[in-house]
């Protein structure tokens, strides 16, 4: 006998999960959800409750006119939820309705933003951690208890300065120069 979790639920789906084949998205997973009581809805209306959005089209630009009719229809007051396939593929497999929250597009899309913040955050403190910059580290550390804190810290600024410039000007290798090295390690041969 079939549950009746997702009783009331009028699914639509818009682009292709990357995980499933066509086979599978077009037949299997709604026979699954009807299976589940809901009803499985090809065209966009006023009584779907949810349009089940792959990331390709989230993210494409311009953005289809489903979509941008859904989005309209939220703004609006509508109940409906514009959901990724993470929704349909947890409540089939756990054949429970999921609370459609954290599979929103709106609260996706902001993680993904957030996520791709917190790694750019992370790489430039990776990069703070250069030698200039673990010397100055290491000498504020070392001089904290002995030197005066405002002198010590524009020493250890001074330090990572010039480090810095030293790597800069390591970092600019001419043609030239290359050529010269080049030159002098044939004669030594």
């Amino acid at each position: 006998m079939p549950k009746k979790v997702l009783a009331g639920c009028r699914i639509m789906f818009l682009g292709q999960n990357p995980s499933w084949s066509r086979d599978r998205q077009n037949k299997q997973v709604p026979n699954w959800l009807r299976h589940l009581s809901a009803q499985v809805d090809s065209t966009l209306s006023t009584s779907t409750t949810h349009l089940v959005v792959s990331s390709k089209r989230w993210y494409e630009r311009p953005r289809s006119n489903v979509l941008e009719t859904a989005m309209r229809m939220v703004a609006d007051g509508s109940d409906l939820k514009i959901v990724s396939f993470d929704w349909v593929d947890d409540c089939v497999n756990s054949s429970n309705k999921k609370r459609e929250g954290i599979y929103l597009w709106e609260k996706v899309d902001a993680g993904e933003r957030i996520k791709e913040a917190k790694a750019a955050r992370i790489k430039e403190k990776e990069a703070a951690k250069t030698v200039p910059g673990l010397l100055a580290e290491v000498f504020e550390e070392s001089t904290r208890d002995h030197a005066d804190p405002v002198e010590a810290r524009k020493m250890a600024k001074r330090l990572q300065r010039e480090g810095e410039e030293r790597r800069v000007q390591e970092a600019e290798v001419r043609p030239s120069s290359l050529i010269s090295v080049a030159i002098m390690l044939t004669l030594y041969k």
